[in-house]
């Protein structure tokens, strides 16, 4: 497959950091586009062609991915349904030849997930009308990713005060990847799609999704490693236990109350810590992380990276 890539939010967390790892990877260009108001700065690299606009204009995201090969989609959580068809539909417009797309995450394709959790049927239409328009895509399951959900204290440990809350024992076993472990991920597979190697058989990635992950590890394991990343023991944390499905239920609460966003990650990561929710897709669908290259990371690392910011 011959073309350029392009991406759009990709001065986001997840867009910034897949970026980063196509500079050092490779030495090919990469289009971004962000919003007209982002006052995101990118490197001084001659391979880089920033466009700032409005993505509700087609006129816009035609002049932007027009002669691209691939669209890699990394639009933040906040993009609507709406603006994300939109996108999809100018990339078929203009002869966009594979999307990566919107719908990073936890595995939508696990249907008690999907049942508990409306909103995962987005990830699933959205991949529908990427086939209807007759466009191949590949998705990426990575489930929650570990730094940035430590820093924003999702993962129910909160590192400046030493507080944690443990879920109903909370051994159930869940995956979760680091930002930089995500963007090599999509580096590496777009490279491929560009320029094949001879063991790389495309038609195994038409349509389907790419699972891949950092750590495979509980809740009460993540909370230790943490604790060695910050020099502390466990009797310098304040750590509470609360019953699994009461969280999942507070958070669907929290949704209907007009709270949408802080309930919608509440149900999320209750259904992680649960079991038969796909938080550990590793034992159930494998990983993809050898094909790719993916480096062995080092838990305690990664968190001190992530806690310093």
């Amino acid at each position: 497959m011959s073309g350029g890539v392009v991406i759009i939010g990709g001065s986001g967390h997840l867009g910034s950091r897949i970026v980063q790892s196509w500079l050092s990877e490779t030495d090919m260009p990469i289009t971004i586009i962000t919003r007209a108001e982002s006052e995101a700065s990118f490197t001084n690299d001659a391979r880089i062609s920033v466009h700032k606009g409005d993505y509700t204009s087609v006129a816009f995201l035609k002049e932007a991915m027009t002669g691209q090969s691939v669209l890699v989609c990394a639009m933040g959580l906040t993009a609507t349904p709406e603006s994300v068809e939109l996108v999809y539909k100018t990339a078929a417009a203009v002869g966009v030849k594979w999307i990566i797309p919107q719908g990073w995450g936890n595995d939508w394709q696990n249907p008690r997930l999907a049942a508990r959790v409306p909103p995962m049927s987005a990830a699933k239409a959205s991949r529908s009308m990427i086939t209807e328009l007759g466009i191949p895509y590949t998705g990426f399951i990575t489930n929650p990713w570990l730094d940035w959900n430590i820093s924003s204290g999702l993962f129910s440990i909160d590192v400046a005060s030493r507080k944690a809350t443990l879920y109903t024992g909370a051994v159930t076993r869940f995956n979760t990847t680091t930002l930089s472990q995500v963007g090599l991920a999509v580096v590496r597979f777009v490279r491929q799609l560009l320029q094949p190697g001879p063991d790389f058989k495309i038609e195994d990635y038409r349509d389907r999704e790419v699972y891949i992950s950092s750590f495979l590890l509980t809740q009460k394991e993540l909370l230790e490693a943490v604790q060695q990343a910050t020099n502390t023991t466990a009797g310098d944390w304040k750590v509470e236990t609360q019953d699994v499905q009461a969280y999942i239920r507070d958070g669907e609460s929290l949704m209907s109350q007009g709270q949408f966003m802080k309930g919608l990650f509440q149900v999320l990561f209750g259904c992680l810590y649960s079991e038969g929710f796909g938080g550990d897709y590793e034992s159930d669908k494998g990983v993809n992380n050898a094909v790719l290259g993916l480096p062995q990371e080092d838990l305690v690392l990664e968190l001190r990276k992530a806690i310093k910011g």
